[in-house]
This record gives structure tokens, C-alpha cells and sequence, in this order.
């Protein structure tokens, strides 16, 4: 497939960061000040622009893209 990193907005690699930490989307977003709703969307809208499954494949996703750092 397609690369679609580069394409990601801030907004976007925010909330891909914080769903490879393991956030709940209410928890993302709490720390982002969206609402829960938006913090949904974001997070289906990743799963769909990136073509990924499930939270662990976007956890290895933002890993090979450096948007997550294993040790933090």
C-alpha cells in the first residue's frame, strides 16, 4: 500500500501516538480537549487513511515511523 504518513496532520499523529500508548479514546480525548466524539472519528479515520486493522498494527505503525518512541 500506499505511504500515508506524510500526510498525517499534527492532530492525526497526536492521537496515532496516543492510541500506540494504549489510550482509550476518552482518555485521548482528555489530554487533547476534544470530545470524545471527535477523538473517535480521529481514530477511525487513521485506521481507514492508513489501511490498518486494529491498535496493535497502528502501534507498530507509529513505531516504524519514529511517531513513537518504544522507550517513552
Amino acid at each position: 500500500g500506499k505511504d500515508h504518513s506524510d500526510t498525517l496532520k499534527d492532530k492525526e499523529r497526536e492521537v496515532l501516538r496516543l492510541v500506540a500508548k494504549g489510550h482509550s479514546t476518552l482518555e485521548i480525548a482528555e489530554q487533547m480537549g476534544i470530545s470524545i466524539d471527535a477523538a473517535a472519528k480521529f481514530r477511525s479515520m487513521l485506521v481507514r487513511k492508513l489501511n490498518i486493522g486494529g491498535p496493535a498494527e497502528l502501534v507498530e505503525y507509529a513505531m516504524q515511523k519514529g511517531i513513537l518512541n518504544p522507550d517513552t
